[in-house]
């Protein structure tokens, strides 16, 4: 008795059947495309990376740099036409950044990620001068009313210090490239009774479309730089 994985076999061994129908080309069987060979990718984290391979390995031909988010940039070639394909030279990814928005930290965890992932203005230093006194009071408190929270610093029983936590703040973090300004976005902060912050995001991830901008103003500037601005596309 034949099974039916000898049929299967067999029926994949055969020829495909083409249909014609309202001037449309059906096949019978899947077909895949035999693609010439592609040059293998780059992965690069820097945009001046990106500028440093268009100076020195584009030739005269035409090439799209297309700024996909706010963290990866795509250098593809000339399109190969018979294929409708394009070789993806080289991407660029912004390191990540590893501030956890909406998760509440202790104080000491809060400070040290405040300094190191967000650009250092007033703000930060507003923030980190009201949530560094709460290391130093043996009780917290908390007052909200859905728009300010005041938070009572109790140091002793005779003194009781109340402090307003501003929001929304204004803050950058590192989010994208390092070439570049980062955006600004509205944060809400809030802290709790058991000493313990954090920041919520408030700007609908508006800021990505900034970045993305900003991206590709930088590339633009870099490209005329290198007298190869006439020869790449920008795409975002």
């Amino acid at each position: 008795m034949i099974d039916k994985s000898f049929l299967e076999k067999v029926e994949s061994m055969s020829a495909p059947i083409l249909h014609q129908l309202y001037d449309v080309t059906y096949s019978s069987k899947a077909l895949n495309k035999v693609l010439p060979p592609m040059t293998k990718e780059i992965s690069v984290n820097s945009l001046s990376s990106v500028i440093d391979f268009c100076e020195h390995e584009i030739d005269n031909e035409r090439h799209v740099l297309h700024v996909v988010d706010h963290s990866t940039v795509v250098l593809l070639g000339p399109l190969f036409e018979s294929h409708r394909v394009r070789e993806q030279f080289i991407t660029a990814s912004a390191f990540e950044s590893k501030f956890s928005f909406g998760q509440f930290y202790n104080v000491d965890e809060f400070i040290i990620n405040l300094q190191a992932q967000f650009v250092q203005d007033d703000t930060t230093a507003q923030i980190l001068k009201l949530v560094g006194n709460m290391t130093r009071v043996s009780e917290v408190g908390t007052k909200d009313d859905g728009v300010t929270q005041r938070v009572e610093a109790k140091s002793g029983l005779a003194k009781v210090e109340n402090i307003s936590v501003p929001n929304p703040v204004t803050l950058a973090p590192y989010r994208t490239f390092v070439e570049i300004d980062q955006p600004k976005s509205n944060f809400v902060l809030r802290l709790n009774e058991n000493h313990k912050c954090a920041l919520f995001e408030a700007d609908g991830g508006a800021w990505k479309i900034e970045a993305m901008q900003l991206i590709s103003e930088y590339l633009d500037n870099g490209l005329k730089s290198i007298g190869k601005r006439d020869q790449i596309t920008i795409l975002s």
